[in-house]
């Protein structure tokens, strides 16, 4: 495998790890838990 090869392919598999946070993220329930989030943290 070349490098330039190595490099798209550990952007796709960050993509795709992207979107499996996302879809997790939206199946959690709408409660207290759930809705936390950390929210205007700026460090």
């Amino acid at each position: 495998m070349s490098k330039g090869n190595w490099a798209f392919d550990i952007e796709e598999r960050m993509i795709d790890c992207d979107v499996y946070i996302i879809l997790t993220v939206k199946t959690l329930p709408k409660t207290k838990i759930g809705n936390h989030s950390p929210k205007n943290k700026t460090s």
